[in-house]
């Protein structure tokens, strides 16, 4: 399993098929659902980080690439000037739409190499697996929060 991921992460399609980096797309699309979610509510940089669980530095260091592309537009909060309010550009809707396109199209034409029981098939495996990482993963988070419970000593 882990040498089919490798390949697939090998693949790069990101750069292949003329796509936003992963980190970016990520970002672009977080900031598009959060304004969308709350249409009269600014859309901080802090919230994104918070919603994509990454540091502020990190959240920061993907906005500076997306700003120095005219994909998004940062401004100080008036209201609160410690804040940084983040807007995506017209140029920043077209290239998460343009990407989103490309590799919905892209997958879809690589699945066109199945047939609909092996695709059947694929899915639930992956909805398998993918609930599985999602079981271990809270017991992961359970084991690492009591920590300093004597009662699991």
């Amino acid at each position: 399993m882990y040498e089919a991921a490798v390949k697939l992460k090998q693949l790069n399609l990101p750069e292949k098929l003329g796509l936003l980096p992963k980190s970016e797309v990520v970002a672009l699309v977080a900031i598009s659902r959060l304004a969308k979610e709350n249409p009269d509510k600014p859309v901080y940089a802090s919230t994104v980080a918070g919603k994509l669980g990454v540091t502020a530095p990190a959240v920061s260091r993907t906005l500076n690439r997306l700003e120095e592309k005219k994909l998004i537009q940062r401004m100080i909060d008036q209201c609160d000037r410690r804040n940084v309010v983040v807007v995506l550009t017209e140029d920043g809707k077209s290239a998460l739409d343009s990407t989103i396109a490309k590799l919905s199209d892209f997958v879809d034409r690589a699945l066109s190499h199945l047939n609909d029981e092996e695709i059947l098939q694929f899915t639930r495996l992956y909805n398998k697996i993918y609930e599985g990482m999602k079981s271990e993963l809270a017991k992961v988070e359970s084991a690492s929060s009591t920590k300093g419970d004597f009662k699991n000593v």
